[in-house]
């Protein structure tokens, strides 16, 4: 798996998580509310990949494979990111990935990312 090279990563440590949240919601109607919370909290568009308040993405929506114009599930570059994957792998190992055909775990496994993920845990 490729590593998309125009991700933007000479920029200051940020926080990540994942969560596992259970909706009735379709997915547009999901992107719409994340829209408007990240907008209440603050954020701005500054450019592709760069530092910004909050950013929040779906990145499974049970084994539904979207791929729109505004939307695409599972998220287009997963696979590519340790910062995502590592919290990812904490909660959802065996998640499904259905285009490449392996889970979590196994995408974390074979990520070619090599950048710092730093873990913190309260004691």
């Amino acid at each position: 798996m490729k590593q998309n090279l125009g991700e933007k990563k000479d920029q200051d440590d940020f926080l990540n998580q994942a969560v596992e949240v259970e909706s009735k919601l379709k997915p547009k109607a999901i992107m719409k509310q994340i829209a408007e919370i990240e907008g209440f909290i603050g954020r701005e568009e500054t450019f592709k990949w760069g530092p910004r308040e909050i950013d929040i993405d779906v990145l499974f929506y049970g084994e539904e494979m979207i791929s729109e114009m505004d939307i695409t599930i599972p998220h287009a570059f997963i696979h590519e990111r340790r910062f995502t994957l590592i919290p990812l792998n904490d909660i959802c190992p065996d998640q499904y990935h259905p285009i490449f055909g392996a889970t979590v775990k196994e995408l974390l496994d074979m990520c070619e990312d090599e950048s710092e993920v730093k873990l913190y845990t309260k004691e």
